[in-house]
């Protein structure tokens, strides 16, 4: 015995009738509900620019907490607390039309580190010594050079950065603490 055969159980195929098209039942209704949800989904997707883009980076430094995301308008945006406070403390760290992916950010000895997708897919450097809300930008590749987020570690006394370059490439960059000369090798 089959389940559509037991006593008491729905046939296998529900609302399937011999020879025809399931039963339509409840039509308008659930198209006038469709509709409102759709018509809800437009109305998050049109606030969506007032919104962050991109999932956000975060690092404990020292006894602060370090947050960096792209904000709206495409910015890249930095906000830190000290543990155990709830006062946060806004930075923007590149203005409008600069930061088109999920920054990836580091701490390296007193500075802080993010590396983003920049504009016309470039890979852009920015660093801060700690304590400070002056914010250094450096170009580590050029126009059409990028494709993706970057991920970023230190290395004893350099930075490595990592990203997707053009045709599913994959390159890897690196500088001594104190230089901005970047050195690319397509891994």
């Amino acid at each position: 015995m089959n389940d559509s055969q037991v006593p008491g159980r729905w046939p296998a195929r529900l609302c399937l009738r011999r020879g025809r098209k399931p039963a339509r039942r409840g039509g308008r209704f659930a198209s006038v509900s469709l509709s409102a949800v759709a018509a809800l989904a437009l109305a998050a997707a049109a606030a969506a620019p007032a919104m962050a883009g991109t999932t956000p980076s975060m690092i404990t430094n020292g006894n602060d907490v370090n947050i960096a995301i792209q904000g709206p308008n495409d910015t890249l945006d930095f906000y830190w607390a000290v543990n155990g406070s709830s006062t946060w403390h806004p930075e923007q760290i590149a203005g409008t039309g600069t930061t088109y992916s999920a920054p990836s950010m580091t701490t390296n000895g007193n500075d802080v580190n993010i590396a983003a997708e920049g504009a016309s897919q470039r890979l852009d450097f920015y660093w801060a010594v700690n304590g400070t809300t002056t914010w250094h930008p450096e170009q580590i590749a050029g126009t059409g050079t990028t494709y993706s987020a970057p991920s970023m570690t230190t290395n004893g006394n350099s930075v490595n950065i990592t990203a997707r370059g053009t045709g599913q490439s994959l390159w890897f960059y690196w500088a001594v603490n104190g230089s901005s000369t970047w050195h690319p090798e397509q891994v």
